[in-house]
């Protein structure tokens, strides 16, 4: 049996992610193609789920991840980008910063 002392660590723990916003998850929720879906939910769990904001990474490194070869990826992204739900920005050596758009009320301030 935990203790409080334990209980509150563990949920100070995992205090520590963003919740994902509820257009974003509606977004999600719209999307029918298989792989696009899989890389909009990595691309939520990278950029909420850690807080970071973006991610910088190419298409082969996203493909290995999520199991799909890197011009699956790239179709993905141009639907992802073609909808709005996502927004890439080319860096140098074929790496992309990946980022997805919030609704204004839905950004909080950082704690």
């Amino acid at each position: 049996m935990k203790t409080s002392s334990q209980e509150h660590r563990a949920r100070a723990r995992f205090s520590r992610f963003i919740p994902t916003p509820p257009s974003v998850m509606r977004s999600l929720r719209s999307l029918r193609n298989a792989a696009a879906q899989a890389l909009y939910n990595f691309l939520i769990e990278k950029c909420f789920g850690f807080g970071q904001g973006s991610v910088e990474l190419s298409y082969a490194q996203i493909a290995q991840v999520i199991g799909r070869c890197w011009r699956t990826v790239a179709r993905a992204a141009g639907k992802l980008r073609k909808l709005g739900f996502a927004v890439l920005e080319p860096l140098p050596g074929g790496i992309y910063r990946w980022r997805i758009p919030v609704l204004a009320e839905e950004v909080k301030d950082d704690p």
